[in-house]
């Protein structure tokens, strides 16, 4: 009997380690199954932002192409335009006549410089993305689109990297800042005060840059237009600058907004650290 119960002892031992080991083994194959499933989601997640990738580029070939029709379209006939007035111009000695000219001449010139707004869309050739300095990049277009006369402070780390597409960010940003010169130049301080400045402050917030473009050149009369085609304050203007900058930032999966601050106007911009994140091969 004591041997019986030995046995019956060792065999509840044995019993209580399998169960153990298969409580052990559940627990593992849980761990497993959450974090397949972990990857899983990830691996999803990285095809959602290929196919908005896809689609993205998509959309933009297919404006690229309408926008090139129209302005191959437009340039043609506006040329022959051209060309008759300055004939007749150099023919007419009518002062009224002339003058009804020169008008002519001026709304073809608008006409040409609109289209060439347009047409930088048919400038991308794709949305692909590289990584490089933001600080660098900031200093490089301020130094090509920024006159000498206007100070110009630039805040943030010089090791920060951003990867996203360089043509479109560029063309963002030129647009911004010839909107922040051309303030400045119209709107800005009288001549003995304070000189015209932008400051463009950037840092990390989470998966993004903040970066933020100010200056003192009077501010927005309607913040709430400022992306609306043909919208502007200067009677010379009447471009699509800040229209293509939002579609641009929203292309760049980002989000901006615009308000005044004491001096002038303040265009805040969120832009990814990485536009269109992409998982290797082997983990998709």
């Amino acid at each position: 009997i004591r041997d019986l119960s030995d046995n019956f002892n060792i065999l509840a031992d044995k019993i209580n380690e399998q169960i153990v080991s298969i409580e052990k083994y559940n627990k593992n194959l849980e761990n497993m199954v959450e974090e397949r499933t972990e990857e899983l989601l990830v691996a999803l997640d990285a095809i959602k932002e290929k196919d908005k990738k896809l689609n993205q580029a998509e959309k933009l070939k297919s404006l690229n192409s309408l926008v090139s029709s129209i302005a191959h379209e437009i340039n043609n006939p506006l040329a022959i335009i051209s060309g008759n007035l300055q004939l007749l111009d150099a023919r007419v000695t009518n002062p009224k006549l002339n003058k009804k000219i020169k008008s002519a001449e001026d709304a073809i010139v608008r006409i040409a410089d609109l289209i060439n707004e347009m047409h930088f869309f048919s400038t991308i050739k794709d949305i692909s993305t590289q990584s490089f300095s933001l600080s660098g990049f900031l200093c490089e277009i301020t130094r090509r689109v920024v006159p000498g006369e206007i100070k110009i402070d630039i805040k943030g780390s010089e090791d920060d990297q951003i990867k996203s597409n360089e043509q479109l960010l560029t063309l963002c940003m030129q647009n911004i800042l010839r909107n922040a010169v051309e303030a400045i130049e119209t709107g800005g301080p009288e001549p003995g005060d304070n000189p015209g400045k932008i400051v463009i402050e950037f840092s990390k917030d989470g998966p993004y840059f903040h970066v933020a473009i100010k200056d003192n050149g009077g501010g927005f009369e309607d913040p709430k237009k400022v992306f609306d085609p043909f919208y502007t304050t200067h009677d010379n203007k009447k471009g699509l600058g800040m229209t293509f900058v939002y579609h641009v930032v929203q292309t760049l999966s980002g989000e901006i907004n615009v308000d005044n601050n004491e001096d002038g106007a303040c265009v805040n911009l969120m832009l990814p650290l990485d536009a269109y994140p992409e998982e290797d091969d082997e983990s998709q």
